[in-house]
């Protein structure tokens, strides 16, 4: 009979040496830890993904120059924009629209900021160095600090001035504006054997510093609306909307509807909008999923791919003034981004350990039988709310 029992449990319970382990291969490990990597840091990835696509977008406008002004490219960027938005929207089923007047009211500014920001900068990027240019707009983070404070009501101390001031330096360090640098150099001798007149040389970089000067309040009005809980996607309906109509009343009034005769540039028109829904797209989704300090920061890789591009592609001769300029500007938006990360990590260590303290507090006066916490008593005539 025992034997019999055995036999049976032989028979249904496998050897260990019979059991098959199967071992994943390298190259499956491999993928799925590139995977994991990959969703772990989408959203930076994303940011940097945009910064190629702002990049792309800023030298096919430098490229345009003789080709498509500014301004029709703004118009050209945000008809692009709309009808891209349009389709995203459609296939996501929302409504576009507006839940009140309040938000019309914030779509109207955005549009009007961003358009004359975007014009700033389209007009910098034709008339004067690509990576000069974009150095000077991505100040606007040092600006954004001020705006916070005026309009809504941030803190702005002695380190936020000082970024303004460094800001301000490498602006007038890239402009070289003669009345301080003297003459202008041999590259800024126009074809007729004259030199570039004043407006010629300080006009350009005080352009792009005005566009980034509405880069920065388009950003805390921007912050504004994340307030009220606007969608992304429907603030960018309405931004494009907005500023093809805005746009379009100097064009007609200036009489400056053109298109390009040949087939290049107009695919080249058509490839920029493209890029700058893209960049803007790829932005919203790394906020989506990351700190917005973090993605303004991969986001500045865009001055240096500029920079290389500028260098590659148009045959540019860096000069040391611009690269000083560049790196003060620059330097102050990392440096300004950095302290808010820091603070940001500070205030969250000490909301812990104030949620610390309040758990064993409230663990010490809560009987284990009840189910209900009750008010805690007073200590040394001292409320509770006073200790944590």
């Amino acid at each position: 009979m025992d034997e019999i029992m055995k036999e049976e449990g032989e028979e249904c319970v496998p050897k260990s040496k019979e059991t098959t382990v199967y071992e994943v291969p390298f190259l499956v490990k491999v993928k799925n830890k590139f995977a994991l990597t990959v969703h772990r840091y989408r959203g930076l990835l994303c940011a940097f993904a945009a910064a190629w696509c702002f990049a792309g977008m800023t030298m096919t406008v430098s490229a345009l120059t003789d080709e498509v002004g500014s301004m029709q490219l703004v118009f050209v960027r945000a008809f692009a924009t709309l009808c891209l938005s349009t389709l995203v929207l459609i296939h996501q089923g929302q409504s576009i629209k507006p839940e009140s007047l309040k938000e019309v009211k914030f779509h109207i500014i955005n549009a009007v900021v961003s358009s004359i920001s975007i014009f700033c900068q389209f007009y910098a990027y034709q008339n004067m160095r690509t990576a000069d240019a974009s150095a000077i707009i991505y100040g606007y983070v040092a600006f954004t600090g001020l705006f916070g404070r005026i309009f809504l009501k941030e803190a702005f101390g002695f380190f936020e001035a000082f970024v303004i001031l460094f800001t301000f330096g490498g602006t007038v360090f890239i402009a070289r504006p003669p009345f301080i640098f003297g003459l202008p150099d041999e590259d800024e001798v126009t074809d007729s054997g004259e030199l570039s007149t004043v407006v010629d040389v300080v006009l350009p970089p005080l352009v792009a510093l005005c566009g980034s000067i509405f880069g920065a309040l388009m950003v805390v009005t921007l912050r504004a609306m994340q307030n009220h809980n606007f969608t992304s996607m429907k603030t960018v309906f309405y931004f494009s909307l907005y500023s093809v109509v805005i746009v379009s009343v100097p064009l007609t009034i200036l009489q400056e509807w053109a298109i390009p005769q040949c087939i290049i540039p107009k695919l080249w028109t058509v490839i920029m909008g493209c890029m700058a829904f893209a960049g803007y797209s790829l932005v919203n989704l790394a906020v989506s999923v990351e700190d917005a300090v973090y993605v303004s920061l991969v986001t500045m890789n865009e001055v240096y791919i500029v920079f290389f591009l500028d260098i590659l592609l148009f045959g540019t001769e860096p000069r040391w003034l611009s690269v000083f300029g560049t790196f003060l500007i620059v330097g102050s938006s990392a440096v300004t981004s950095i302290r808010k990360i820091l603070q940001t990590r500070k205030k969250g260590k000490q909301q812990d350990r104030k949620d610390k303290m309040a758990a064993i507090e409230e663990s010490n006066y809560t009987t284990p039988d009840s189910a209900k916490k009750e008010p805690l008593p007073h200590l040394n005539g001292r409320k509770y709310s006073n200790l944590v």
